[in-house]
């Protein structure tokens, strides 16, 4: 589910999608997109100025804008666990949750009012994937990559990450292969790869090298043991 301005349709609109593929498909999971604002300064509705206006930077404006989106995740898994508790409810969110290495990354928390550690350690989504990956090789390279992996395993309050790779974000194979590795190796529960296309769109065939590779040998599901 990709979000839209909470001021268009409303959390209402959003669950009612929910529950509608959860009662009436046989699926897995909910996973959510753009699950944040789109910027600083963005959210311009009447609420929100009331609250000091859209170009507000105090702290309490801040916290009252993740607060926000915390609530629409919360009402998201209320929904999951207790009307559907075989299914899981996941998250794609900002690579850099907080820049603490002084990389002048853009920053999910500051930057989009996206606490997706605050999700996992308040208990209220089951998974969350890091989207660790840029058109430019060297943003997230391997060393970053992994430190990046490391951040989100180390904050997951027992819960599931999933490390985001890029399709062909790298100058070979071997850069989707590392990283498979190296999340294995930082104890992530799994890692999905993005995009489909950008796996297929390769001169070598990237899906057998997976097959004969990383993915030779089945993966085991893990549990939701905390439901």
């Amino acid at each position: 589910l990709r979000a839209t301005p909470a001021s268009v349709f409303g959390d209402n609109q959003y669950l009612a999608v929910a529950a509608h593929l959860a009662s009436n498909y046989d699926i897995d999971g909910l996973h959510l997109d753009h699950i944040r604002y789109a910027g600083r300064y963005t959210s311009c509705d009447p609420v929100s100025l009331a609250r000091g206006g859209p170009c507000s930077q105090s702290t309490a404006y801040q916290d009252w804008q993740r607060t926000q989106v915390n609530g629409t995740v919360s009402k998201f898994y209320d929904l999951i666990s207790q009307q559907h508790p075989d299914l899981m409810l996941s998250a794609a969110v900002w690579p850099t949750y907080r820049d603490y290495w002084g990389w002048g990354y853009s920053q999910g928390y500051f930057d989009y009012y996206q606490d997706s550690q605050g999700w996992i350690k308040g208990g209220y989504i089951d998974a969350l994937m890091p989207m660790i990956y840029s058109p430019n090789e060297q943003t997230f390279r391997l060393e970053r990559w992994q430190t990046l992996v490391q951040n989100f395993q180390q904050n997951s309050g027992g819960r599931f990450i999933i490390a985001g790779v890029g399709s062909n974000h790298y100058s070979s194979f071997s850069g989707i292969e590392e990283r498979i590795d190296a999340a294995r190796q930082l104890g992530a529960a799994g890692h999905a790869i993005f995009s489909y296309g950008g796996l297929k769109n390769q001169a070598l065939d990237y899906f057998q090298l997976l097959a004969d590779g990383p993915h030779a040998r089945p993966a085991v599901l893990p549990e939701i043991s905390w439901r």
